[in-house]
This record gives C-alpha cells, structure tokens and sequence, in this order.
C-alpha cells in the first residue's frame, strides 16, 4: 500500500502544483519570494514525501529534527523522555521521582464541590442533571447482541498494541460472550467466530464467561492492527474499530462506542 501511494504520490504532486500555482495568490507570491522549488518542498505540495520512508524512519527524522539525537535515543532505550530525565531517582522498589518537587511547573487542589445542575444544558435543549430516559434501553432483533468494548489492564490503547512487554501478557483479544448464550450457539473457548455489524466483520477466538450478560459481547480494544510496520501487532487478534457503527454523544462530541448490534457465526 505504501509503495501505492508513494506512486501516486509522484504522479499527482506536479499536476497539481501547476494548478495551484495558477491559480493561488498565495503561492504564486511565495514562488517570486523562495522560487520554484523551495516553494514546491517547503509548500508541502509533495504528495510523495510521507512515503518514502517507513515509520521507524520518519520517528527518527521528526523526533532528531526537533529535539536532538539525545531525545531520540532516550526514547529507543527507556521509551520515555523528559527535561529531567538525568535526575530522577529510585525512592523504593521501582516507584521513582520524575521531577524535582522545586521544578514542578503546578499543584492540584482540591475543592471538594460538584456542580449536578447545568443551567447551560438546559438552555441548549438538554437535561441539565443526569436523567435515564426509556430510548436509552437496546433493543435487539432475533439472533442480534448488543457490542460493547474495553481494555485489558495491559493493553489499554492501540498506540500500545506493538510493544513488546506488553504482548507477553496477551497476544490477542478473545470475544467475552456469555456461557448460556455459547452454548446455544455451539461456541466453545478458542472457537473462532465471524463478527458482524451493518459496517463490517471481523474474525476473534471466542470466550464464553459468566462474567457478562446474556445479549451482550464485549471485544476488548487495542488488537487487530494492519500496519505490517507494527511487527508486533500486526494481524493479531481483531479489531472492535472495524465494526462499531459511527455515532456520537450530542452533548460533547464523544464517540458513543456501545451503540452497535451485531450477529454471530461459529466458523
């Protein structure tokens, strides 16, 4: 996919320039000031240049860019960095001190006061408090569960998914569905099952537990990644991004991620 799109990348960034550069004020006044081609790398008109380099590649050039080789390599050895890296220390058993409490930029306190009423929602058309309306209850169709997804303690976001001490701990996701429910499916541990919303499907070994309600499954987030550059991660495990349905909470805007019916198939 990479070398797809760095093709067309070459192809089009030209073309596309010279029509830019016909009909932009803006440009045609940077290419009087800088020039041609200063205008062209510096414009960010190369469509090409994302791709020709791979991700470990582009880390290091953005992060040495901006920060230095010494940030670089502090983040390759100890995946962390910080302006007083040089002098935290170990107080007891691994728990260490970052930053000297002198050089704490701030301090938390404590107020102790909730606001529950919210004039401001009230005004826009919304419960000013936290109420429960009966629409909120899922409704399921034969054969359908209601989708809900989480974390596993080691593995809370996808941006952790390719390192490696984490994946010690697990190498893939297993759908959690309730025993009842597997078992009049047939679904027995380890079995894999096609997961299927109005989007999408995806492929996961199943768990059944009574550690969850009957109707509902729950696919734990932060597996099935495509980027073969997360050698890792890549292809292990499946993906709760591919299936739920793109909806959001009106108030603030929040992805509303256990709003998605799906259907299941043993394989």
């Amino acid at each position: 996919m990479q070398d797809i799109l760095k093709g067309l990348g070459q192809k089009l960034s030209v073309p596309l320039f010279k029509v830019s550069a016909k009909y932009d004020e803006d440009l045609q006044e940077s290419i009087k000031e800088d020039g041609l081609h200063k205008a062209f790398e510096e414009g960010g008109y190369d469509m090409a240049e994302l791709y020709r380099y791979n991700t470990t590649q582009r880390n290091k050039r953005l992060i040495t860019k901006q920060f230095g080789e010494k940030v670089y390599k502090s983040l390759k050895e100890k995946g962390v960095w910080h302006p007083f890296i040089e002098e935290e220390k170990e107080l007891f058993n691994d728990f260490y001190e970052y930053y000297p409490p002198e050089k704490r930029f701030y301090s938390v306190e404590r107020k102790y006061r909730v606001k529950a009423y919210l004039k401001k929602l009230e005004k826009a058309g919304f419960d000013a408090m936290p109420t429960w309306h009966k629409h909120y209850d899922f409704t399921l169709k034969k054969d359908e569960f209601r989708i809900i997804t989480g974390r596993y303690v080691t593995t809370t976001q996808s941006a952790t998914a390719n390192n490696s001490m984490l994946r010690d701990f697990h190498q893939e996701n297993y759908l959690w569905i309730n025993n009842n429910d597997a078992k009049k499916l047939d679904i027995k541990k380890g079995d894999s099952v096609v997961v299927m919303s109005n989007i999408s499907s995806v492929v996961v070994k199943a768990n059944p537990t009574n550690k969850i309600a009957p109707n509902v499954i729950w696919l734990p987030h932060g597996f099935g990644i495509d980027s073969q550059e997360m050698t890792n991660a890549y292809a292990q495990g499946a993906s709760d991004n591919m299936i739920i349905e793109d909806k959001f909470e009106k108030i603030y805007g929040c992805a509303t991620m256990h709003e998605t019916n799906v259907t299941l198939r043993k394989l």
